[in-house]
């Protein structure tokens, strides 16, 4: 009966809830965390965190399949990611790589193009799967 055709149609909207990927977004503006939440909140489980701590904290939590990084943290521009002594994404991937033993695939979105190469030629070393994408040509995940 019409039951039975209710049924079905529902499940088909079951499986996407259960298809989500869970989404890390790491970035300290946010602004930035806005624009992520209107593009990815619909079809992703997103976890918002603003710092070098938290991000090291959940990601020894909890697992996630994909990892946005921004490079400069706390509100600053980085110069030289080698030598400054701010924590940065830098920072979190090197973290990443000494602890994950799943690697998500990480999307590096950071407009700082010094740092975001560095992140990126660490991260694809190590053996994630790494993009870089910077803020402005993000898209579809």
């Amino acid at each position: 009966g019409s039951t039975h055709g209710k049924a079905l149609r529902a499940a088909p909207n079951l499986e996407k809830e259960a298809m989500k990927k869970n989404v890390l977004i790491i970035d300290d503006d946010p602004h930035r965390h806005k624009v992520f939440k209107n593009l990815y909140e619909d079809t992703h489980d997103l976890t918002h965190v603003y710092t070098y701590e938290a991000a090291i904290k959940i990601l020894g939590t909890i697992k996630f399949d994909i990892v946005l990084l921004d490079h400069d943290l706390q509100g600053l521009f980085i110069e030289d990611p080698i030598t400054t002594t701010e924590r940065t994404g830098l920072d979190i991937a090197i973290w990443m790589v000494d602890h994950l033993i799943e690697r998500p695939k990480v999307y590096v979105h950071s407009m700082n193009p010094v740092g975001a190469k560095a992140i990126f030629l660490f991260l694809s070393e190590a053996g994630f799967p790494t993009v870089l994408k910077p803020m402005h040509l993000i898209g579809v995940l």
